[in-house]
């Protein structure tokens, strides 16, 4: 028991004894009750040794600090559950791609990046496609008359499973040849044609020794079917894979179907059209690509063709019965490939979800004459006595809350160690249900906590966690534009863009490493999609971009702004520039106008004020049709000084009765106030500079964009979308070359440090075979290139006339050369 305190004056002798100094170790790994109970009495007892002396279990004290110990354990032992069950859902499932996860089958993918790997996919693609060989293409341009071989123009050797196609139908299968291929197609590479291949009419001639267990069973038809639809599988899928002598790798393959011992004197004769054998078919023509060897299933048995042992004894067969076996084969095979699907990627595990959140208060485990548990104390009881009770409660509330906060930590593991950032809580805090909560007059909540964002610090520590995320996947401390430039948002508002871009990357970090070498497919539609090449998506996430291909243009013409030759590009439209509106004033007249510099220490910053998107638009056309009409510094005010609000000061009247709008236009130390409009109260002003600013900040990042162009796709083409290499004077400027045109006027993209970046950034992820050149262009040279590239990718896509598609490309070529020799920017 304690022993009670007298009232003695305690000594101030500096020699009095002092309490012993603790330090309680911390300890990883699970806890037993038992061993905890005995660690927290021997602390008592160095720490109270002269007060407590009764150690036994009636002792009120050890009734306490059991029932601590017990909820300890019980939330050590939940502390220590496996990664997976804090991570999965209340529907048991464990969702991958949000925690920077895959399955291991997942993890090692890549898409198909060699010539065979190509030809692979495009087999396993199309069920009607037998095989594939990608050659490169030996071509003359117009001024040489000496071949070159061009290993990025591709030429594609098709042959169909079926023995004989119509045009029709070999039209069709090089149509889906061409669509996959596109869908598969890397940086660099562009597609010659598509050729199918010539049929050539081979017979197998030999002997084959089969087994006893075949000739006994009776199944010589079934065995001699299987050896024949392995040899046809052979001739027209594996024979762009043989590296040796083609011949002996047949006859490994033919002896490995079930009951073949051995062969003589086997080979492979050719066909003529009348059907009688010729000579034997030489290497050249089996691994030539133009060639499909073709085996000749009406030859099957006969005296000059296969002769059929078992136990060294010849036997006849049923030639007819072995073609229909073989017939039976393919349709299987046929049907087989058919139902193939590549799977897709695995987005969840399995996982068993533990309950974290259900929490018993430590007071439901106290003896009923304690008062404090579910029954609580009589009615009869006294005053004092309901008061010690409540004392109590309110003492052990403390660690019931400590502990259901723990708890509530644990839970939120999913939901922290993950891309979710819905939940913008580091700290979160558990409630505590039930009787105990009656001791709160109010219950607080999480509002309270969640508004201390020097409490909480969100953003950084969900960035360290994404950065941790994606270390994980073997990347190293990613470098994002938000991490240094910013002229637009609050420190708030950046470390929200930042951890937007981290967020995005984590979710496609295995795509990114997987198709890195991914091209554009222009094939299918580019324009407000998100079909680009992975190059592309790297660049956009980063630099914090929309992940969809839009015109960097389009923005300003929707914002009322038309674009004029020998202007600086786009201007805004007279027409609308002598409208009155409430704004008393109209703009001064003297352009040159600047405020005196006592004037400028009068001048207040702007509040922030919450503006919602119609009225940020208003104000906008409100203070545009009296400043923006008259400015001809344009491009300062709108995208870089307008866009940021400590630019904007505000001006207060002696009589208080106006209130006058001015904004910065200098940079750093140096002024250059102007003023924008007059307004009949300080609000009014606030609620026009934060929707100016909201406004025009919103422009500046739909503005900002680039677009990715290929040379090698600039090549004329037929009639039949055939490059036409023969009508180019050198190869030279379609050559793993690569030109990325960037809108170069936001105030972002103007600062000379976020250039460097950039290029630095491209430079790095794109492959190491590309030459890429990187233009940053103004206003007008951004919309000539965007009206010819638009349309240059709409008339790809349709295919259907090819002289506006040679006009186009010439057209972009010629200005990408001019953009190169420093002609055009």
């Amino acid at each position: 028991m304690i022993k009670p305190l007298k009232a003695e004056r305690i000594s101030d002798n500096v020699n009095a004894k002092t309490s012993p100094a603790l330090t309680l170790v911390k300890r990883r790994g699970s806890s037993d009750f038992e061993q905890l109970r005995k660690t927290m009495v021997d602390a008592v007892q160095k720490l109270a040794a002269s007060r407590w002396t009764d150690y036994n279990l009636h002792d009120p004290g050890i009734t306490i600090l059991e029932s601590l110990c017990y909820a300890l354990t019980d939330i050590n032992h939940r502390t220590d559950y496996a990664i997976e069950n804090l991570l999965a859902d209340e529907n048991h499932e464990l969702g991958l791609r949000q925690h920077g996860l895959s399955a291991p089958d997942d993890a090692f993918q890549m898409r198909p990046l060699t010539a065979t790997e190509i030809a692979d996919y495009l087999c396993r693609k199309i069920p009607e496609l037998a095989s594939a060989s990608i050659q490169e293409t030996k071509v003359k341009t117009k001024a040489s008359e000496v071949s070159c071989t061009l290993p990025w123009l591709h030429k594609i050797y098709v042959t169909a499973w079926a023995s004989s196609n119509s045009s029709k139908q070999m039209q069709e299968l090089k149509t889906k040849v061409v669509t996959q291929y596109h869908r598969v197609r890397n940086l660099g590479n562009a597609l010659f044609a598509v050729v199918p291949t010539k049929r050539v009419n081979v017979a197998l001639s030999g002997d084959i020794y089969f087994n006893e267990e075949v000739g006994e069973s009776g199944k010589v038809e079934q065995a001699l079917a299987a050896m024949y639809f392995c040899v046809l599988s052979y001739l027209v899928t594996a024979k762009f894979h043989v590296t040796g002598e083609p011949m002996v790798a047949l006859l490994n393959e033919i002896h490995k179907v079930p009951g073949v011992v051995t062969t003589s004197h086997l080979a492979l004769i050719g066909v003529t059209a009348d059907g009688r054998l010729d000579k034997p078919v030489s290497s050249s023509v089996f691994a030539d690509p133009r060639y499909a060897l073709r085996l000749q299933l009406s030859t099957i048995v006969g005296a000059s063709a296969i002769r059929v042992f078992v136990r060294n004894r010849q036997v006849s067969v049923d030639a007819a019965g072995i073609q229909e076996l073989i017939h039976s084969l393919e349709e299987a095979h046929q049907l087989q490939r058919r139902m193939q699907r590549d799977a897709p990627p695995t987005e969840s595990i399995a996982a068993p979800h533990k309950e974290l959140l259900s929490y018993i208060s430590v007071q439901n485990h106290f003896p009923a004459n304690y008062g404090i548990n579910a029954f609580g104390l009589p009615a009869s009881a006294s005053p004092q006595r309901k008061g010690q009770a409540k004392q109590l409660k309110g003492y052990l509330t403390l660690f019931d809350q400590l502990l259901v906060d723990h708890l509530a930590m644990l839970d939120s593991t999913k939901t922290f160690l993950s891309t979710d950032t819905q939940v913008k809580r580091v700290y979160p805090t558990g409630k505590l249900d039930g009787f105990v909560a009656q001791i709160y007059q109010s219950s607080p909540g999480v509002e309270f906590l969640d508004s201390l964002e020097a409490y909480q610090n969100y953003s950084p520590r969900k960035a360290r966690v994404l950065d941790f995320l994606a270390a994980m996947n073997g990347r190293e401390k990613e470098s994002f534009a938000w991490d240094f430039n910013n002229p637009y948002f609050s420190e708030l508002a950046r470390a929200e863009q930042l951890l937007a871009c981290k967020q995005k990357y984590v979710e496609h970090i295995g795509t990114l490493a997987r198709d890195r070498a991914a091209g554009t497919n222009f094939a299918e539609k580019t324009w407000g999609t998100t079909n680009q090449s992975t190059l592309e998506k790297h660049v956009r996430i980063k630099l914090g971009l929309s992940e969809r291909r839009l015109s960097t243009v389009y923005p300003l013409v929707r914002a009322g702004l038309n674009h004029q030759e020998g202007d600086l590009g786009f201007h805004f439209n007279a027409n609308n520039a002598k409208q009155e509106t409430r704004f008393a004033t109209s703009f001064y007249e003297n352009i040159g106008h600047s405020l005196a510099a006592d004037e400028t220490r009068n001048l207040r910053p702007v509040p922030g004020v919450s503006v919602d998107e119609p009225t940020s638009k208003k104000v906008y056309h409100q203070v545009r049709n009296h400043v923006f009409g008259h400015l001809k510094n344009l491009r300062t005010l709108l995208f870089r000084a307008g866009a940021n609000l400590a630019s904007y000061r505000i001006k207060v009247s002696d009589q208080h009765s106006i209130t006058r709008l001015y904004i910065n236009l200098g940079r750093g130390s140096r002024e250059n106030w102007l003023y924008l409009v007059s307004t009949k109260s300080e609000h009014d002003a606030a609620i026009t500079a934060n929707g100016l600013c909201q406004f025009i900040q919103t422009l500046n990042s739909d503005m900002e964009g680039f677009h990715l162009l290929e040379h090698q796709l600039l090549l004329p083409v037929s009639k039949d979308w055939q490059p036409a290499v023969d009508k180019v004077a050198s190869i030279t400027p379609f050559a793993n070359t690569q030109s990325l045109v960037v809108a170069g006027w936001s105030a972002r993209f103007v600062e000379a440090e976020f250039r460097r970046y950039v290029e630095d950034l491209v430079l790095q992820e794109s492959p190491a075979h590309m030459y890429t050149q990187v233009f940053w262009l103004d206003f007008s040279t951004m919309e000539r290139f965007e009206v010819l590239f638009k349309n240059w990718c709409d008339v790809r896509v349709g295919r259907t006339d090819h002289r506006k598609f040679n006009f186009l490309s010439a057209k972009l070529l010629r200005m990408l050369t001019k953009l190169a020799e420093g002609g055009l920017r």
